[in-house]
């Protein structure tokens, strides 16, 4: 047959339009089961947002999200993202030694059932919420400083979370 009409021009860039990056610079020191705290938001688009000086990043678009999360620790340390109040079961990560950075990636759902936590960024009052925490370390304090282990006198981010919308979800999962 002949050949229809031409659509129309898709966007010049394609890249998520939900992401999000907050990070620390203040040195801060945890007990099990806190959270780091992030003082600094430096870049942020679409369904995503946090309040600089709080525990919590948020997003209210269910989705598949791409999750990096980094901190500097001094002590041998276990951390853990967590999605609203449970750590994400592919997010548990540790460190045998202190003075060094330690980092994790993973793909996380958040799935329409996932966006109950009430939350005063989100437009819709409610969302899902992510953090890094000090989970289950067996030293009972953590130091997260950027200088510690360097010798650097200028600020460096001792704590970092990324989160970058890989893919949207209009429905709850199938029950298993």
């Amino acid at each position: 047959g002949d050949q229809g009409e031409m659509g129309p021009t898709g966007p010049m860039y394609n890249f998520s339009e939900t992401f999000i990056t907050a990070y620390s610079t203040t040195p801060q020191t945890l007990t099990a089961e806190q959270s780091i705290v992030f003082d600094t938001l430096s870049s942020v688009s679409g369904s995503a947002g946090m309040l600089p000086g709080d525990t919590d990043v948020w997003v209210w678009k269910a989705g598949a999200y791409f999750v990096i999360a980094h901190a500097h620790h001094t002590e041998p340390c276990q951390m853990a993202i967590f999605k609203n109040n449970n750590p994400a079961a592919d997010a548990i990560y540790s460190s045998p030694t202190g003075s060094t950075p330690i980092s994790a990636s993973a793909i996380i759902n958040v799935f329409p059932f996932d966006l109950n936590e009430p939350s005063s960024v989100s437009p819709t009052g409610f969302g899902c919420k992510f953090r890094i925490v000090n989970h289950t370390s067996f030293a009972p304090v953590i130091n997260f400083d950027g200088v510690g282990g360097a010798g650097s006198a200028s600020p460096e981010t001792i704590a970092s979370l990324t989160i970058i919308l890989l893919k949207e979800y209009f429905i709850n999962p199938p029950p298993l």
